[in-house]
């Protein structure tokens, strides 16, 4: 009795003194090894490893010289070469693989310098997992079950077979697979016994709605078995980009329309960009954008049978061309096809949108407001009539403007608009004066577009004309 005694002692010792062995479990953890190892329960095909750290709690370094496993079913992983100096305080971790063969139970030993540990490990008779694709190949924990690489909205089937290779029945108690892309078909009611090197077969369904890269975990009874597939959208149809007004010039809200030749064959992320190019150097137009978001990108979830880009069921895809002269250009984008298309806002004469006339006791003050795409206005002719339409003053009145101008444009930076204030002492009443007309004031009246799509901006600061004229009362 007493050997035997002092053999189970021995096994218990320390590695070295100073070399320890742990069970390196989650969050760090160590929990001291023992004389014995054994690995979780692993069916044939399959593995599970061990994890276990060797650490030198000793006040110097030790050299490990010996280290690996033997025996059927295991094996020793990430020990590195050896010898293997190992400072004080100091860990090397590795993993202890047991992949069986066949069922029953396997023995065999660890070897750590001078120590020994008993290794032990079951593989329980249980049925083991097959796919058919390009002949049968058995599924294991230690990889994927592969559908391949399909076009998104179409499935793509597979043949799996649960297989029996013990002399004796095997019992199957669940078989489960979570909501998404993959499905059981012909699922098997469970539990059932697989007679001896007899099969079950069922299917299993990949439907990708979308292109990317799926993943899913099949459970067969306490064991794992990862599921993967690969999608891709089906290449865009011919397509074009119309602009159906054709209008192009500044200040205006534009519809841009997007057609295919044929209707989608899948979904597709469609995304639509709108760049500005201003005309000789002149800076950004913030008003050049979409209006479904204020932005000059548009992201599109187009679906099968799709035949136009749509925004909130409308294929009218509106923007703003803005008050500066220059280049529009979009870009629409899927995957890696690019088209392209554009128009010119040429420069226009300043334009006019609004005019107020304040009376006074002895002045006229004009405030207008309107936008100059080129920001090169020089001067405004004043044209005076009164209410019976007679002109006043013998011809219009011109206010030098391009000083001023230059000015309010080298400190403005939303576009072309522009408003000024314009005062004209009057000998006599004001009442007796009509204002400028369109053709006086020799600037285009625009029209206004419908209020739910402006884009408010701040006003900008105005500038103020020279007071050089009295209009006389006639």
């Amino acid at each position: 009795m007493i050997p035997a005694l002092l053999f189970v002692l021995l096994l218990a010792a320390p590695v070295q003194a100073e070399l320890s062995l742990f069970y390196l479990e989650p969050n760090d953890k160590e929990t001291p090894v023992g004389n014995r190892i054994t690995a979780p329960p692993t069916v044939s095909g399959e593995y599970s490893d061990v994890l276990l750290r060797v650490r030198n709690t000793g006040p110097a370094t030790e050299t490990i010289t010996v280290f690996y496993a033997s025996g059927s079913g295991f094996r020793l992983f990430s020990v590195g070469a050896l010898p293997a100096p190992l400072p004080a305080g100091l860990n090397m971790d590795v993993r202890l693989r047991f992949e069986p063969t066949g069922s029953g139970s396997f023995s065999g030993t660890l070897y750590l310098n001078a120590a020994t540990f008993f290794l032990s490990g079951r593989s329980p008779e249980a049925a083991t997992l097959w796919y058919e694709r390009g002949g049968w190949q058995q599924a294991t924990n230690n990889g994927e079950v592969d559908f391949g690489r399909v076009l998104a909205n179409t499935t793509s089937t597979l043949l799996f077979a649960l297989r029996n290779p013990a002399p004796v029945p095997v019992r199957v108690s669940s078989l489960l697979l979570p909501p998404g892309p993959f499905s059981l078909v012909n699922a098997p009611a469970l539990p059932y016994e697989i007679p001896a090197n007899g099969e079950l077969r069922f299917s299993i369904e990949y439907t990708p709605l979308r292109s990317g890269v799926f993943r899913s975990n099949l459970l067969l009874d306490q064991r794992t078995f990862v599921l993967a597939g690969n999608a891709f959208e089906p290449p865009l149809p011919e397509f074009t980009l119309a602009f159906p007004s054709a209008d192009y010039a500044s200040a205006k809200q534009q519809a841009l329309q997007v057609r295919f030749a044929t209707p989608l064959r899948g979904s597709a992320v469609i995304r639509l960009a709108l760049t500005f190019e201003p005309l000789n150097g002149m800076p950004d137009d913030p008003a050049v954008l979409f209006l479904a978001n204020g932005t000059r990108a548009l992201t599109f979830q187009a679906k099968a049978g799709d035949e136009t880009l749509t925004w909130n069921s409308d294929p009218n895809l509106l923007f703003q061309t803005g008050t500066t002269a220059g280049l529009l250009r979009f870009t629409l984008t899927h995957e890696t096809t690019t088209r392209t298309a554009g128009f010119v806002i040429p420069p226009a004469p300043p334009a006019l949108e609004k005019v107020a006339i304040t009376r006074t006791l002895n002045t006229l003050s004009v405030n207008l407001q309107g936008f100059d795409n080129t920001r090169t206005m020089n001067a405004i002719a004043f044209t005076w009539y009164h209410k019976d339409g007679s002109l006043i003053g013998g011809g219009p009145l011109v206010s030098v403007v391009e000083g001023p101008v230059a000015n309010y444009f080298r400190n403005y930076f939303n576009g072309g608009g522009w408003v000024a204030q314009f005062s004209f002492p009057v000998a006599g009443s004001p009442e007796r004066c009509h204002r400028p007309g369109d053709r006086g004031l020799q600037l285009r009246r625009l029209h206004q577009s419908p209020a739910r799509h402006l884009l408010k901006f701040r006003p900008p600061r105005p500038f103020s004309g020279p007071t050089l004229w009295s209009i006389m009362e006639v």
